[in-house]
């Protein structure tokens, strides 16, 4: 190597900028003489990506040179990485999904060549700690790249891919619920929040039961049948509400049906269960259940709430 004085600044305008010809220089001489040396490939991406202007094009050709050299699975993902970003500043959709690709075929050879090195020892393949998170990862950062592509659909359908094999993950939970969210798919955010909040810290954990209510609170109003349809997938009766009588969809007072008989069996005296029991009934035009149940509410509805019911009847 020449001195390392030669590494320095030099002005463009009032800014000082890296020199990097000289390092390109350097690693281009050593690189002749040792063309398996990886690290040496390595170094001069950097060297590439802080010239003036980035050269990209190099970047990539020099992560073909790695990846071409029989690297080890952690540095063929290092590699496939470096171009991924160069792909990203350039714009090139195509190019960077087609290294997305290759760093997901990596993992069964990785697979195949992880249990021959462990064969006959202690340490046997297990999916869950040694597929399943690299699998993960790249499925996620698909995701990340294609919803900063502005193509939101196809990466809400990475980031499911990727819990499939990381379902505890709260990060990716977290991106997922957001994300779909955005999509107003309301059910998926939900369950995705709700996983957050189970398997993040406590302060994690409280962020994320708001945002499963906040998410519940907006299908409400914009999706209720997938309000219901969330609430009875869990079971969990403290979504029945009354309000969501008030339209005219039929598959929606069935489904408050299940759930507010799933109510009753858990508490019999359940006025709010009573009261939507009634109003659904009443809404399919079974006008005996109904008034069954407004009797039912009415004997167990304390004397604000039986005002609201003496109201309703009177519609």
């Amino acid at each position: 190597m020449r001195a390392a004085s030669r590494y320095g600044l030099w002005q463009n305008g009032d800014s000082p900028i890296f020199d990097a010809r000289p390092i390109l220089d350097d690693l281009t001489s050593a690189l002749a003489l040792k063309p398996n040396h990886l690290e040496g490939y390595f170094l001069r991406t950097q060297a590439f990506a802080q010239s003036e202007p980035p050269n990209y094009a190099a970047i990539i050709a020099d992560v073909e040179n790695v990846l071409g050299r029989s690297p080890t699975f952690d540095q063929s993902v290092r590699a496939i990485g470096i171009a991924l970003l160069a792909h990203e500043q350039c714009g090139h959709i195509s190019q960077a999904l087609a290294y997305f690709d290759r760093w997901m075929a990596l993992i069964p050879q990785f697979a195949a060549t992880y249990a021959t090195d462990t064969a006959g020892a202690n340490t046997a393949l297990h999916p869950r700690t040694e597929i399943d998170p690299k699998m993960r990862c790249a499925l996620a950062e698909k995701a990340r790249f294609l919803q900063r592509s502005n193509q939101s659909e196809l990466a809400l359908e990475c980031y499911v891919e990727a819990l499939k094999h990381a379902p505890d993950d709260a990060q990716v939970l977290s991106e997922t619920g957001l994300l779909a969210f955005t999509l107003q798919r309301y059910d998926l955010a939900a369950d995705c929040f709700n996983g957050a909040a189970v398997w993040e810290s406590q302060a994690a954990s409280q962020l994320h039961t708001e945002l499963l209510e906040q998410t519940i609170n907006v299908a409400k109003v914009e999706n209720p049948t997938l309000y219901v349809a969330y609430a009875l997938l869990h079971m969990d009766t403290t979504y029945l509400r009354v309000d969501l009588c008030d339209c005219s969809d039929t598959v929606l007072f069935q489904k408050c049906i299940v759930l507010a008989e799933k109510a009753l069996v858990l508490d019999a005296g359940c006025s709010t269960a009573n009261l939507v029991l009634a109003r659904a009934w009443g809404n399919l035009g079974n006008v005996e259940k109904s008034i069954h149940f407004f009797e039912e509410y009415f004997a167990t509805a304390t004397n604000d709430v039986f005002n609201q019911a003496r109201y309703l009847c009177s519609d």
